[in-house]
């Protein structure tokens, strides 16, 4: 009822300015031109005041719920979704842990590497949803998605990551492996401890990244 009644005393304004504006159109040319440019004036110095409100706004926000990324503002020049990049980093957590249970009693050295992988990739995605999601690759490659945040860091770490574990099908399939190995037989504890201490290190940075990026909207 608020939402209808506000709406209703905004059309009667609006047709009250259509009313004004109509009455000075009759007035001699050079005072009507006038007129119309210092309402265009107006109404932009009007639009740029709120523009302003709102990303002072937002930022407070930001700044006083660390950690918990908001809906995007209007006014960001790409497209970024905090939401979903809180959404992908939460199961880049839950990735990390289920490696880190992999590497204790009776560990499964592949499934480390593994889980590795797939924390990583999904803490680059929500990086890169922070910046653009309209920019996000369907392949998921660590090296491509790293370069989409443009940060030294992610794109050093996501090549060693991927240079040390290589296809990640190698984690999971024996066919990859010469006969009579699988994967559980190859894959070491010093590769599995490598790539637990780079996944971390991607985890501790994006966080960071996605705050740097959100305060620069």
């Amino acid at each position: 009822c608020t939402e209808v009644v506000q709406f209703i005393q905004n059309e009667v304004s609006r047709l009250h300015q259509i009313e004004e504006a109509t009455a000075n159109l009759n007035q001699p040319a050079d005072k009507k031109y006038s007129y119309m440019f210092d309402n265009i004036n107006q109404r932009a110095q009007d639009h740029k005041y709120q523009r302003k409100k709102y990303q002072t706004q937002f930022k407070n926000q930001i700044n006083s719920d660390s950690g918990n990324f908001l809906v995007p503002p209007s006014f960001s020049k790409n497209n970024p979704q905090p939401g979903e990049a809180r959404r992908w980093f939460r199961q880049a957590q839950a990735d990390f842990k289920a490696a880190s249970n992999d590497n204790k009693d009776n560990p499964s050295y592949e499934w480390v590497c593994m889980k590795c992988h797939q924390a990583v990739e999904k803490a680059l995605i929500s990086a890169a949803y922070v910046v653009n999601a309209e920019r996000i690759d369907a392949d998921h490659k660590l090296i491509l998605l790293a370069s989409r945040t443009d940060d030294p860091l992610l794109k050093s770490v996501a090549a060693s990551l991927q240079a040390l574990i290589g296809d990640i099908n190698r984690m999971m399939y024996p066919d990859n492996h010469n006969y009579p190995k699988i994967p559980h037989d190859d894959v070491t504890s010093e590769t599995a401890e490598k790539a637990l201490t780079l996944c971390k290190t991607v985890l501790e940075r994006v966080p960071e990244f996605i705050q740097d990026k959100l305060s620069q909207l």
